[in-house]
């Protein structure tokens, strides 16, 4: 009978041990409560390891968010990456913008090279304008090339226009150089016109040398018209 009554009393202990074991680990700082939370909390899949580091990730100073951002960042798809880049490139003074629109406009279909290009030689002290236009006026059918020396050709101490007129005028058959003999032979003492004479007197045939020996015959005292009535004389 003693022996039955220390077995029951030992059945009536085991059910007070085990509400003071729940009580004790309901105690935040219980050992074994801790201990058995981070035999947990080291397993990788272990929800209450999860949803510390969703806690900690979901701040902004966390060492471990800042460290998966980087790893993100350090890919050169990841999304934070691009949306960071953006960022940058959206501020006119972001290096990465410099650098991105140098690479475009050392590309020469770049349309914001030619942007650029058409903004300076609109300019017209621009270098570029200047470079493109002589480029121009080197191509002998370019418009500005041909405009230019048309304004050249109209200005009579042009030049141009000078050095066309003596090569006109050292052709035979050019009409500036027969307008130029005409008004020359036309002047009395005009060394063409009175060397043009010469040639024609010289000519039987010529109507000023005819012209001329019938002024001379018309004088009484001219030794052609006395030669001419002595021979009529020998004649009768």
């Amino acid at each position: 009978a003693q022996d039955k009554m220390s077995v029951n009393e030992k059945s009536v202990e085991r059910p007070v041990k085990n509400s003071e074991r729940k009580r004790e680990e309901d105690n935040e700082e219980f050992p074994l409560k801790n201990s058995k939370r981070e035999r947990e909390e080291n397993s990788d899949d272990c929800p209450l390891k999860d949803s510390k580091r969703k806690r900690e990730e979901d701040s902004d100073d966390c060492p471990l968010k800042d460290s998966e951002r980087n790893r993100e960042e350090g890919s050169d798809d990841c999304p934070l990456k691009n949306s960071k880049r953006k960022r940058e490139e959206d501020s006119d003074d972001c290096p990465l913008k410099d650098s991105k629109r140098k690479r475009e406009e050392d590309s020469d279909d770049c349309p914001l090279k030619d942007s650029k290009r058409k903004r300076e030689e609109n300019s017209d002290d621009c270098p570029l304008k200047d470079s493109k236009r002589k480029r121009e006026e080197d191509s002998d059918d370019c418009p500005l090339k041909n405009s230019k020396r048309k304004r050249e050709k109209d200005s009579d101490d042009c030049p141009l226009k000078n050095s066309k007129r003596k090569r006109e005028q050292d052709s035979d058959d050019c009409p500036l150089k027969n307008s130029k003999r005409k008004r020359e032979e036309n002047s009395d003492d005009c060394p063409l016109k009175d060397s043009k004479r010469k040639r024609e007197e010289d000519s039987e045939v010529c109507l000023l040398k005819n012209s001329k020996r019938k002024r001379e015959e018309g004088i009484e005292d001219r030794p052609m018209k006395n030669n001419k009535r002595e021979r009529e004389d020998e004649e009768t």
